[in-house]
């Protein structure tokens, strides 16, 4: 299984890389953030699956090599399954559905779409209260 933590990366990854982009290159960002939001969906999906088939234990993601408060900590289980699938097929068709507003406003709003998926997997995933408010803001 893919690690819950490759969400975020992902998404943060790419939406700064496509933060460098100048409005030229708004088709390409476009193009990218569909690949970049169909992964969360895929990884999301691929959970929820596992836990329907195989009832298991909650899989909990330390970050940074600490236990929290000094890192990010994830769990995914079959509720976080459940609602980041929602949220990142709502995202991914979402997109698609407003690929042409996007193409209107820019690689600003692409990026920001992808930030606002991002965030709402981490306020579902979160066991913490301060990376709560950070994914929050």
């Amino acid at each position: 299984m893919v690690s819950p933590i490759y969400i975020i990366a992902v998404l943060l990854g790419i939406a700064f890389l496509l933060g460098l982009f100048k409005q030229p290159g708004a088709k390409f960002a476009r193009l990218a953030a569909i690949v970049t939001l169909a992964f969360p969906a895929f990884v999301s999906v691929s959970w929820l699956v596992h836990f329907i088939l195989n009832p298991a234990e909650p899989f909990m993601v330390y970050t940074a090599g600490a236990l929290p408060p000094f890192s990010i900590n994830l769990k995914m289980g079959l509720e976080e399954a459940f609602m980041t699938s929602a949220v990142n097929l709502l995202g991914f068709f979402g997109f698609m559905y407003l690929n042409k507003t996007m193409r209107v406003q820019g690689t600003k709003a692409v990026v920001l779409f992808m930030i606002l998926i991002m965030g709402m997997n981490v306020v579902i995933m979160t066991r913490d209260i301060f990376n709560l408010f950070v994914f929050l803001e």
